[in-house]
């Protein structure tokens, strides 16, 4: 878990430093949670998210899976407008 953390973090940095950069270290993180979060929904597994820290422990579902589309979408629009 350490590990996503500190992947995180530096995309955040990346963002703000190297933004282009950034969108597609963030673009690589979300499309592998989004995989992840297929093969729950897929399977019917009972999961807690536990996305964004601790802040939230609602189960995985299609809300998930929506709301990282979207932010893939953002991520997609940062490394195309951003040169």
């Amino acid at each position: 878990m350490a590990a996503v953390t500190g992947c995180e973090l530096l995309t955040g940095i990346a963002l703000l430093v190297a933004p282009r950069l950034g969108g597609f270290m963030s673009l690589g993180l979300l499309v592998a949670f989004s995989t992840v979060l297929v093969s729950v929904i897929v399977e019917g597994r009972e999961v807690s998210c536990a996305c964004f820290g601790a802040a939230t422990s609602r189960p995985v579902d299609r809300v998930s899976l929506i709301r990282n589309l979207v932010l893939i979408s953002v991520s997609l629009l940062v490394v195309v407008s951003v040169s």
